[in-house]
């Protein structure tokens, strides 16, 4: 009797892991589903709302990006859009890339400014920061338990900008 209570016991303790480990699984997949999701459609918003009221470059700003991608030796081609939004330019995406620049680029920055910033937005686009940014998104959704995915998340982030002010700068002196 004693023998067969140990094995109740026993069979009671697993189905109770049991149970405990199919609840640990599914609040990991909806976390996962979860952030995923939120992930995703903040970034869908954001693209929308940017692109939304999206202009083709003018022609100084075309011919500005052309001199200072043949200077960088940058031979992929990003859409270019003016966007009367926004206060700085910017680059998103990762499978077809767009530099998005004020409307009153030209006139709001001058000439050595202009460069510099040029150079810094097709400098994040030859690090590939847009696909880090997903890889390091993608991890953060895996791992949204965890507080470090998203320091780490933050810390690529800062450091994508260091990397490319730097690269800008450096190239700048190059150039003068």
């Amino acid at each position: 009797v004693l023998y067969e209570s140990a094995f109740q016991e026993t069979d009671t303790a697993l189905a109770n892991r049991q149970a405990n480990m199919q609840y640990l699984a599914w609040t990991y997949v909806s976390g996962t589903v979860i952030v995923g999701l939120l992930m995703s459609l903040n970034a869908l918003w954001w693209c929308r709302r940017i692109l939304f009221n999206a202009e083709a470059v003018s022609q100084p700003v075309l011919q500005l990006f052309k001199t200072t991608a043949d200077a960088l030796e940058f031979h992929q081609s990003p859409a270019l859009v003016e966007i009367k939004q926004l206060k700085t330019p910017l680059v998103m995406g990762f499978i077809r890339p767009v530099m998005a620049f004020p409307k009153h680029f030209s006139s709001q920055f001058s000439a050595e400014e202009q460069s510099l910033i040029m150079a810094n937005e097709i400098a994040h686009l030859r690090e590939n920061d847009g696909q880090w940014q997903c890889l390091a998104n993608l991890i953060c959704a895996l791992m949204w338990w965890h507080p470090l995915s998203w320091t780490a998340r933050r810390s690529l982030r800062q450091c994508a900008e260091e990397t490319a002010d730097a690269i800008s700068a450096v190239e700048s002196t190059d150039r003068n």
